[in-house]
C-alpha cells in the first residue's frame, strides 16, 4: 500500500500548506522595501543533510527542532502510522535538501 493511499484530502492540503508557507526572496525583498529598506545583498544556497536511514532523519536534533512538529501536522491523527511506515521504508541513505536565503537591507 502506498503512503498516499493512507492520506486523505485534508492531509494533502496540510502538506501543501506546509510547503508553501515559507517566505521567498521576493517576499522578503517586498517586505523590506515597504518598510524603507533597500536590499543590497542576496545570497541563496541549498544545504544537503545526509542521514543513514529514516530513524536517523527523524531522531536528529535539528530536524526535531526545525521540522518534525510541522511534518507531523500534515498527517494529523495518523502520525504514528505514517511515521512508522516511513521509518520502515527509509532503510538506506536519506538526503534532505534545505533551501536558505540571506537578504541584507539598509535603511534609506
Amino acid at each position: 500500500m502506498e503512503l498516499t493511499e493512507r492520506s486523505d484530502d485534508d492531509d494533502l492540503t496540510h502538506f501543501e500548506e506546509h510547503i508553501h508557507h515559507r517566505a521567498t526572496v521576493p517576499d522578503v525583498r517586498t517586505l523590506l522595501e515597504r518598510n524603507d529598506f533597500v536590499v543590497c545583498r542576496v545570497v541563496e544556497r541549498k544545504v544537503v543533510m545526509r542521514f543513514a536511514n529514516g530513524a536517523a532523519l527523524f531522531n536528529h536534533h535539528f530536524n526535531k527542532l526545525a521540522f518534525l512538529d510541522e511534518w507531523k501536522k500534515t498527517v494529523q491523527g495518523k502520525v504514528e502510522l505514517i511515521f512508522r511506515e516511513l521509518q520502515n521504508r527509509l532503510t538506506g541513505e536519506v538526503r534532505l535538501t534545505i533551501p536558505m536565503a540571506y537578504v541584507e537591507g539598509v535603511t534609506v
